[in-house]
């Protein structure tokens, strides 16, 4: 399904961000640090004339962390226990099956957002592969309906509209990353660690061709992820993230090198003209209260929840 998908409209996501379509495909394919050459340059894509980046940190004490967002952006914490997707995402009995791969009740994940005030509220999760592949929430259903209740397309994000929806995604070291159109209410909640940073832009896209959203109107938060005090790869992975995403994007340290996940998304969010950009400074990896993938191992890792929900009522005019 995701191959048909891909086949219609991306073009149109392409013009909306300025660029032409061919243009828009080669930077997914390479990055956007290339030279003159870039997606970026300011020839083919202006920035937003005042970027606002502001930072914040979270105490991670509760089960769930409601961030300041423009939009209802919540995440678990350690106190909420281990978030791993439970299968198969139906309830069993009189009524059927819970339809398009949400949450039911009595999931663990419902339960917590219940007690976090978020309670009628349905999650929508898609099988993470570390992709940069965003759905629309009306695709994630409609891949349900084909495949069967409780069926996930494989996707790193979902962007929707509908205030019913939590949109949600799991991390444990990789960043989650949430949008919110302040004007057409829009929103995404994305996955992206090493593999799949620059989905960001497959997702402004997306909210481009969906609902006309342009990066200047897009409010993005970078939520709390393993930094670059602790993220240390080998030099291969290191130069070639700085290929792809500038030098920033990886440091070097007494000999070792370390990616720094933070610095590439926000850079491009900055490029593609994102005005108004949030950065949690938590490290999930050395910090308090949060699970880490490379911390806890392969064998015994936990994961963290990440959920944005469409505000109701007013946007931005």
């Amino acid at each position: 399904m995701n191959r048909e998908l891909d086949k219609v409209g991306r073009d149109d996501g392409a013009q909306c961000l300025g660029v032409e379509p061919s243009r828009l495909r080669s930077l997914k394919r390479r990055g956007v640090d290339d030279g003159s050459d870039s997606l970026y340059d300011s020839a083919h894509m202006p920035k937003a004339q005042q970027t606002r980046v502001s930072r914040f940190s979270i105490e991670a004490r509760t089960a769930v962390e409601r961030l300041p967002f423009s939009a209802p952006a919540f995440l678990t914490c350690a106190a909420a226990g281990d978030m791993k997707p439970q299968e198969p995402l139906h309830a069993p009995g009189a009524g059927g099956e819970t339809p398009a791969g949400e949450t039911p009740a009595g999931d663990p994940r419902g339960q917590v957002f219940a007690a976090a005030g978020a309670a009628g509220k349905r999650l929508l999760s898609v099988k993470q592969e570390h992709t940069r592949e965003v759905l629309t929430a009306e695709e994630v259903a409609a891949y349900a309906l084909e495949r069967g209740a409780g069926s996930r397309p494989e996707a790193d994000g979902i962007v929707g509209d509908d205030p019913e929806l939590l949109l949600a995604v799991t991390v444990a070291d990789c960043m989650p990353i949430y949008l919110h159109d302040r004007r057409r209410g829009a929103v995404g909640m994305l996955h992206s660690g090493w593999k799949g940073t620059g989905i960001l832009l497959g997702a402004l896209e997306l909210m481009c061709r969906r609902w006309g959203s342009t990066p200047s109107e897009v409010s993005v938060l970078l939520g709390p992820a393993i930094q670059a005090c602790c993220y240390e790869v080998d030099a291969e992975r290191a130069r070639g993230f700085q290929t792809e995403f500038g030098e920033e994007s990886a440091v070097q340290r007494a000999g070792a090198w370390y990616l720094d996940l933070q610095t590439a998304n926000r850079a491009l969010a900055e490029r593609a003209g994102v005005a108004e950009i949030s950065v949690c400074t938590n490290c999930t990896c050395c910090g308090e209260g949060l699970f880490s993938y490379r911390r806890e191992g392969p064998e015994g890792y936990r994961r963290m929840l990440a959920a944005v929900q469409a505000p109701s009522g007013n946007t931005d005019e």
